[in-house]
């Protein structure tokens, strides 16, 4: 099954800038449809599901420690968590990259 690549936000992150409110000072943003996570272990992993891929985990000790002992070593986890940035938003799929200037930046309001 093909998937739609154009519900792909443009830019380097797996989200697009949807408006800024000046007035409350707050920015918001429009998650890709396809950024999830899985829970392993009781731990929210980053998932991907135009590349079904899970990201590396950014936890603390704890919850790395229940990860590994889930998938018995750090090799094996690291075998299943390839993606290395999607726990920080940063797009791996590489659909719709764009340089700064061609970022489509949404409503900002001020009111």
């Amino acid at each position: 099954m093909s998937k739609d690549t154009s519900v792909i936000p443009f830019g380097d992150y797996c989200y697009s800038i949807d408006r800024v409110d000046l007035k409350e000072s707050k920015i918001y943003v429009k998650q890709c449809p396809y950024s999830t996570y899985k829970i392993i272990a009781d731990v929210h992993i980053p998932y991907c599901e135009y590349l079904e891929q899970m990201g590396s985990p950014n936890c603390n000790d704890e919850d790395y420690a229940k990860l590994l002992a889930f998938y018995g070593n750090h090799d094996n986890l690291s075998k299943v968590t390839p993606l290395s940035l999607l726990f920080d938003d940063c797009k791996e799929c590489g659909i719709n990259e764009s340089n700064e200037c061609e970022i489509n930046v949404g409503e900002i309001v001020n009111s």
